[in-house]
C-alpha cells in the first residue's frame, strides 16, 4: 500500500513538473510571436517614415524613434509638431503615457527595442536593423554585425531581428 502511494505521488509530481515546463515553453513561444508581430508593426511605421521623407529615421535612441512615430521629430531629428503616424499601431511602451519624455517602445520582456540606422557605404545604401534582444536581454554590438543580419556571438542567438536590407 505504501509503495502504491509513493508511486502515485511520484507520478503526480512528474505530471505537475511537466505541466510547468509546458506552460513556460508556451509562454516563451507566445512572447516571441508577439514580439515578432510588434517588430513587423514598427517596420511598417519605418517604411511610412521613409515614404514621407525619403529616408530612414536618423535617430540614435529608441525614445527618439518613438518621438518620430508620433511626428514629434522629422527625418533629420529636428523637433516637429506633426502628429500623423502612430494612431493604429498596437505596441507596448515603457510609460503609460507614450508621449512622456524618455518613453520607449518595449518588447514582451519589458526591454526597449534596439534601432540602428546605417549611413550609406560602398554599394550598400542606407538602412536599419531593428531588434529585440530576446528572452535573455543580451546582444553584441550591432555596429559589428553584417548589415541586415543578426550577430553571430552566443548572446545574439535569441535575438529577434528585422531590417531594411
Amino acid at each position: 500500500m505504501w509503495a502504491w502511494r509513493a508511486a502515485w505521488l511520484f507520478g503526480l509530481v512528474l505530471t505537475i513538473s511537466a505541466l510547468g515546463w509546458a506552460i513556460k515553453i508556451s509562454s516563451l513561444h507566445l512572447r516571441q510571436q508577439q514580439t515578432r508581430a510588434e517588430l513587423r508593426q514598427v517596420q511598417v511605421l519605418l517604411e511610412r517614415v521613409r515614404a514621407r521623407y525619403g529616408v530612414w529615421p536618423k535617430v540614435t535612441t529608441n525614445a527618439d524613434l518613438l518621438r518620430t512615430f508620433f511626428g514629434r521629430l522629422n527625418d533629420q531629428g529636428q523637433v516637429s509638431e506633426e502628429n500623423w503616424l502612430l494612431h493604429e499601431a498596437t505596441l507596448h511602451f515603457s510609460n503609460a503615457n507614450p508621449e512622456a519624455p524618455g518613453a520607449t517602445i518595449i518588447d514582451q520582456w519589458g526591454r526597449p527595442y534596439v534601432y540602428c540606422y546605417y549611413h550609406p557605404w560602398g554599394k550598400m545604401g542606407d538602412g536599419y536593423v531593428l531588434f529585440s534582444a530576446g528572452p535573455d536581454g543580451k546582444h553584441s554590438n550591432p555596429n559589428q554585425w553584417e548589415r541586415g543580419r543578426n550577430g553571430t556571438a552566443p548572446e545574439d542567438a535569441d535575438n529577434l531581428v528585422v531590417s531594411s536590407y
